[in-house]
C-alpha cells in the first residue's frame, strides 16, 4: 500500500505537467461535413513533420530519448514509440524509478494530443539544454529524467492521420480502414459500447487486437511493466476511471483501487489554472459506455495499478457538424492552449 501511495503521489504530479487543458463522441459517421476552421501545418504537425521533430529530438538528446520505430500500422508507418529518462551516468539506473506508459494519437482526428506530446516533450529537452544548473527549466527536466521512465506512443494511430492528410476529413476517427483502434482491445470486447457497422466512428474490428496498431500496447504493458498507464484524447474536459464498458456500467464493477484513482483524478482536474475537469467513470460523464478501449484493457488484463484516460481539450460552444473545431483549437490559438505547461512549471 505504501509503494502503490508512492506512484499516486508521482503520477499525480507528473500528469498535471501534461494538462494544456479532455471527446468522445458518441459513435457517429464520419463523414466529411463543412469546416470552420482548419489546421495550418505551418503550426499544426502532420505525420511526417512530426516523426522529422522527434528523430531530431532523439538525435540531439540521446542521453534522454530512446527512439523505437519497430512498431507500425497497418501500412507501414512508424507509431512514434519512444522512451524518456536519463539513460546516462548513475543518475540514468532505471531500477526503481516510476514507470509511466502513455499514448496519444488514438483517434485520427484529435490532434490537440499529439502537440501536447510534442509540447512536452520540449520542455523537457529545452530545459535539460539550458546551460546553469539554477534554471526552473533544468530544476524540473532533472526531475522528471531522474525519477521517471517514461515510454510514449507518439502517434498511435498514423493511418488515420495520413487519411485525413490525403482527403481533408476531419471527422475521421480510425484507422484508415475506420478501426477504432479504442474499440478493438480484449475487454468486453464486442459490447453495446461498440459497434459492428464499419461505417460507424466506433466500429471496432472483426475482433479483438485485429489491428497491428494495438499491438504495441500488449507488448509493452507486458515488457515494460507500467505503474501507471495514461490514454490522452481530445473533445471535452474529462478524467475518466475505469472501467468504462457496458457490463461493468450493469454490474458496477470498479477497479479494487478506486478510492485511490477518483484521488488522483481530483489532483489532476484541480490542478488546471483556468477551469476544472470533470472526473469519473465514463458513461456517468457522457452518457454512454465504451467497450474495448485500451485504458479498461490496461486495468483490468494488464492489471496496470493507475490506468487513466484524460480529455484535454474543449470548444467550450460547438455547435453543429464541424469536427476540426470540435477537437481542437484554431491555428492562432493552438499555443495559448498549449502553453498551461508554463504556468504549471512556475507552481
Amino acid at each position: 500500500m505504501k509503494l502503490l501511495r508512492e506512484q499516486l503521489f508521482y503520477l499525480s504530479i507528473l500528469t498535471t505537467c501534461f494538462l494544456p487543458l479532455l471527446a468522445p463522441s458518441a459513435g457517429a459517421d464520419v463523414k466529411p461535413q463543412k469546416e470552420n476552421y482548419e489546421p495550418d501545418y505551418t503550426t499544426y504537425h502532420n505525420v511526417s513533420s512530426l516523426e522529422t521533430e522527434i528523430q531530431r529530438l532523439t538525435k540531439r538528446y540521446s542521453d534522454f530519448i530512446q527512439l523505437n520505430n519497430n512498431y507500425k500500422s497497418s501500412a507501414g508507418q512508424s507509431q512514434l514509440v519512444f522512451r524518456v529518462s536519463n539513460f546516462s551516468s548513475i543518475a540514468g539506473s532505471l531500477k526503481g524509478k516510476v514507470r509511466i506508459f502513455l499514448s496519444f494519437g488514438e483517434h485520427a482526428r484529435e490532434f490537440f494530443p499529439v502537440e501536447s506530446m510534442l509540447h512536452f516533450i520540449k520542455n523537457i529537452t529545452d530545459g535539460v539544454s539550458q546551460d546553469t544548473n539554477k534554471t526552473e527549466g533544468l530544476k524540473f527536466s532533472s526531475w522528471v529524467l531522474n525519477n521517471f521512465d517514461i515510454i510514449i506512443i507518439g502517434m498511435a494511430n498514423p493511418d488515420g492521420r495520413v487519411y485525413i492528410e490525403k482527403t481533408q476529413n476531419y471527422c475521421w476517427r480510425g484507422t484508415e480502414s475506420g478501426v477504432d483502434i479504442n474499440r478493438n482491445f480484449n475487454w468486453n470486447f464486442g459490447g453495446q459500447g461498440s459497434s459492428s457497422n464499419p461505417l460507424d466512428g466506433e466500429y471496432r474490428g472483426p475482433h479483438a487486437f485485429s489491428e497491428p496498431e494495438t499491438e504495441v500496447f500488449q507488448n509493452i504493458s507486458s515488457i515494460f511493466v507500467p505503474d501507471a498507464f495514461v490514454s490522452f484524447h481530445s473533445g471535452v474536459r474529462h478524467i475518466y476511471i475505469p472501467f468504462a464498458d457496458s457490463e461493468s456500467k450493469q454490474g458496477r464493477r470498479f477497479p479494487a483501487n478506486k478510492v485511490l484513482l477518483v484521488r488522483l483524478a481530483r489532483h489532476i482536474s484541480r490542478s488546471s489554472p483556468s477551469r476544472l475537469f470533470k472526473f469519473g467513470h465514463a458513461y456517468d460523464l457522457t452518457g454512454y459506455t465504451a467497450d474495448g478501449t485500451s485504458f479498461d484493457f490496461m486495468a483490468g488484463h494488464a492489471k496496470i495499478p493507475f490506468s487513466l484516460a484524460i480529455e484535454l481539450w474543449e470548444h467550450r460552444h460547438h455547435r453543429g457538424r464541424s469536427c476540426f473545431d470540435e477537437f481542437n483549437p484554431e491555428n492562432e490559438d493552438l499555443q495559448v492552449g498549449l502553453a498551461i505547461f508554463e504556468w504549471i512549471f512556475e507552481k
